[in-house]
This record gives C-alpha cells, structure tokens and sequence, in this order.
C-alpha cells in the first residue's frame, strides 16, 4: 500500500512540475510577444486655434530613436490615424 501511495506522489508531483513548466514557457511567450517593436497607434484630429477642423492637413509622425517618419492626411473630418 506504502509503495502504491509512493508512487500516487511520484505522478503528482511529476504532473505538477509539468504543469508549471507549460506555464512558464507561456509567460515567457508572452511577455516576449509584448515586446514586439511596432504595434503602436497613433490618431487624432486636427483642428485650428478656433477649434475648427482642418481637413486634409498632412500629419508627420517621427520616430525618435530611428528619425524614420511617416505621413498621412487628415480626412474631411479633421480625423488622421497611424
């Protein structure tokens, strides 16, 4: 019976330390997955000092680390988005 429990431990211990394993290699897949440069957005509207909408204003976004820009139009609503 002793060796029946034993070995009953041996398996729960052994499915425990399975488990946790899967469950670091999914934390560590996700917190690496947070990571992954480029997944931001940016998006506005445009408007003058009145408080009006400027439709069809050009919009420059520049990244600081890179200096690589990108560009969009506002739409008739004053509305851009990156």
């Amino acid at each position: 019976m002793q060796s029946r429990r034993k070995s009953l431990r041996q398996r729960c211990r052994w499915c425990v330390q399975i488990i946790a394993s899967l469950a670091a290699v999914l934390g560590c897949a996700l917190v690496g997955h947070a990571q992954i440069a480029g997944t931001a957005s940016v998006q506005g509207t445009v408007t003058d000092v009145s408080g009006a909408v400027v439709a069809n204003a050009t919009i420059t976004i520049v990244n600081a680390s890179t200096r690589v820009q990108q560009q969009t139009k506002s739409d008739g609503s004053g509305v851009y988005a990156f």
